[in-house]
């Protein structure tokens, strides 16, 4: 059996991270991996604990390095804040899941 993690989680409005003409944004759209395990310190313990589960991390496809991919090949992988647009979850199966239902 297996669980996946939670996808790491936006700390704000993915619409802003969309480039527009005249459009000036102060956010960062790369969060960091050690603000993410933070907010996930809690869960991520929890579901360490669970037994006969392969647990699957989502944080090894989406921080190949310090920073969180938000794009991929040019398009963006989030729909909100922490649910997966349609390229994110291909991009999810892609990077990490294909590797364990081949």
């Amino acid at each position: 059996m297996f669980y996946i993690t939670e996808n790491p989680e936006l700390s704000y409005v993915v619409e802003s991270c969309i480039e527009r003409p005249y459009r000036f944004s102060s956010v960062d759209c790369q969060p960091l991996r050690k603000d993410v395990l933070s907010r996930q310190k809690d869960y991520l313990e929890a579901i360490s604990t669970l037994q006969n589960v392969q647990l699957i991390n989502s944080l090894e496809a989406f921080y190949p390095a310090e920073k969180c991919l938000t794009y991929y090949e040019g398009k963006l992988l989030y729909a909100d804040d922490d649910h997966l647009s349609v390229a994110g979850s291909n991009f999810q199966f892609e990077k990490l899941l294909r590797k364990h239902f081949e």
